[in-house]
C-alpha cells in the first residue's frame, strides 16, 4: 500500500466564493435571530392578551356563578402563573442575548488568532 501524500493546501486570501459565503451565513443568520426575536415578542404580548382577558373577567360573575371561590382562585392563580412565564422569558432574552454576544466575542478572537498565525506563513 502505498501512501498518498495530502495536496498542499497554500494559504491565500478569501476569494470572492468565500467572501460570498460568508456573507450568506452571516445574513441567514441574522434572519433566524429576527425570526425568534419575533416569535418571541408576538409570543410575549398574547400571553399578555390572554393575562389582561383573565383578569378582566369580574369576581362577581364567579361568585354569583354558585358562589364558587374556588374558580377566583384559581384565576389569580393562573394570573400569577403567566406573570413568572412572562418574567423567566425576558431573563432567557437576556441571558441569551449576553451569550450571543460573548460568543459573537470569541469568534472574532479566534480569527484574529487564526489570521494572525496564518500571516507569516502567507508571506512564504
Amino acid at each position: 500500500m502505498e501512501k498518498q501524500e495530502a495536496p498542499s493546501v497554500e494559504s491565500s486570501p478569501p476569494s470572492s466564493m468565500t467572501t460570498q459565503l460568508n456573507d450568506f451565513h452571516a445574513k441567514k443568520n441574522e434572519a433566524i435571530k429576527n425570526r425568534r426575536h419575533e416569535a418571541s415578542v408576538t409570543h410575549r404580548e398574547r400571553m399578555n392578551k390572554m393575562r389582561q382577558t383573565i383578569q378582566a373577567v369580574s369576581r362577581e360573575k364567579f361568585l354569583s356563578d354558585g358562589g364558587n371561590t374556588e374558580h377566583v382562585a384559581q384565576l389569580q392563580r393562573l394570573s400569577e402563573l403567566l406573570q413568572r412565564k412572562q418574567d423567566i422569558e425576558a431573563q432567557i432574552d437576556a441571558q441569551r442575548l449576553d451569550l450571543q454576544a460573548a460568543y459573537n466575542e470569541a469568534a472574532k478572537a479566534f480569527q484574529v488568532a487564526i489570521n494572525s498565525r496564518l500571516g507569516p506563513l502567507q508571506m512564504d
